[in-house]
């Protein structure tokens, strides 16, 4: 009896020691810090619980939340725990010939461990269960470890920081996790990202031609929905407007181009806030104040002034927040690219080829009636199949995510 209790000890001790080895978030884009930060070796986190349908359970509380949530089973903890997803910090270049294997958790260099993103917003195998992408072995040819239908493709946010595509060592962002198992289809054309999502073409019936990395929102802490969010459950983001759109590719080339915006609520086709003519300062990726200037002559938005259960739309030339209910709600985000500004239509104007972002009679965002006289916005979808298609044509880029109240 003593010799099995000794025995038993031993095996405890053991898997005692095993469980001290092993973070409490298994991934290496994981923290227990809400906050995006990295977290320490012996981190404990937050304790949470399951929600059907909803990855992040009960994690998706408080005003501190900058990052993405999962409630998962934590194997050191024996127990559920709140794991969110790193968030992006300033690049920092590392002295010649550094590695970042020693490099600990708060470091200023940028870290190796990002969660791994597909190449031009391409879908990979995150769902609404787990949030997780599933990584793979590039260099395993018989059993790359995807499922079918899917390519292990090397991550877009993989950064080679001295140019040495032998060297690994020396790769920062997604540098520990370079490969996700990325969806044939959607690697080979980004329109299938929308076709598969269910939005082209019920309600845009020309996808875009590209991605978008990430959209800035304009709340106080200035959260960023990237291409890797398949689901956001912070709450509150939609308090204030979406401020900056980051692109895939350069925008605004030498040549002068005039920029133009759409951001809409998929689930409802009703709320949605569109601004034309938006010019870049400078050469690069980002398009500035978005809605940030509305009221605005160039923007219009439609907005529930109703409660939740009975919706009553009306035009606003402010940015007005949506309301709905707690369900995730998928939003869009598309952009388009004129060579001008595009002419602005005036008040009763009846138009095919000129838009009209008044209030009142003919007003392309006016659902209701001023003094009278009915607009012409029915739905989202509606105005993407009639006037923006006429004019504005297939979008340069787009992406959608889900958030909620």
């Amino acid at each position: 009896m003593g010799r099995s209790l000794l025995v038993l000890l031993c095996i405890v001790t053991i898997a005692t020691s095993i469980l001290a080895q092993i973070r409490t978030c298994q991934s290496v884009w994981q923290t227990t810090n809400e906050d995006g930060t990295a977290d320490t070796a012996t981190a404990s986190g937050t304790a949470c619980t399951l929600v059907k349908g909803v990855p992040a359970g009960t994690c998706e509380a408080t005003e501190n939340t900058q990052a993405n949530a999962i409630c998962i089973f934590s194997l050191s903890q024996w127990g559920y725990r709140c794991c969110y997803q790193l968030t992006q910090v300033t690049f920092a270049t590392p002295a010649a010939g550094a590695t970042f294997s020693t490099l600990g958790p708060g470091t200023v260099a940028t870290p190796r461990n990002l969660k791994p993103t597909c190449p031009n917003g391409a879908l990979s195998t995150t769902n609404s269960l787990t949030n997780t992408p599933i990584t793979c072995n590039m260099t395993n040819l018989a059993n790359q470890g995807c499922p079918w239908e899917y390519r292990c493709t090397k991550a877009a946010n993989v950064y080679d920081v001295y140019g040495t595509p032998r060297d690994s060592s020396d790769d920062i962002g997604a540098g520990i996790v370079p490969n996700i198992c990325c969806k044939i289809t959607t690697l080979s054309s980004y329109a299938n990202v929308f076709t598969e999502a269910g939005l082209t073409p019920t309600l845009v019936p020309l996808a875009p031609v590209e991605g978008i990395a990430s959209v800035t929102l304009g709340d106080a802490k200035k959260h960023v929905v990237t291409l890797s969010d398949d689901l956001s459950f912070v709450p509150n983001l939609l308090a204030t407007q979406p401020i900056t759109i980051t692109t895939i590719s350069n925008v605004h080339p030498k040549t002068v181009r005039i920029y133009h915006v759409l951001f809409f609520d998929a689930t409802n086709n009703k709320d949605c806030v569109f601004r034309i003519n938006i010019e870049v300062p400078k050469f690069g990726k980002i398009i500035p104040d978005l809605f940030k200037l509305m009221p605005n002559p160039t923007a219009a938005s439609v907005y529930n002034a109703g409660p939740a259960s009975a919706p009553v739309y009306k035009y606003s030339q402010k940015y007005m927040p949506p309301i709905f209910n707690t369900s995730p709600h998928k939003f869009v985000v598309l952009l388009w690219s004129t060579p001008k500004s595009l002419p602005l239509g005036s008040v009763g104007l009846k138009s095919t080829t000129v838009f009209n972002l008044n209030a009142g009679l003919n007003g392309d965002l006016e659902p209701g009636r001023t003094a009278g006289k009915a607009g012409s916005f029915t739905t989202v979808s509606a105005l993407l199949a009639g006037k923006i298609k006429t004019i504005l044509g297939r979008p340069m880029a787009g992406t959608y995510f889900f958030l909620k109240t």
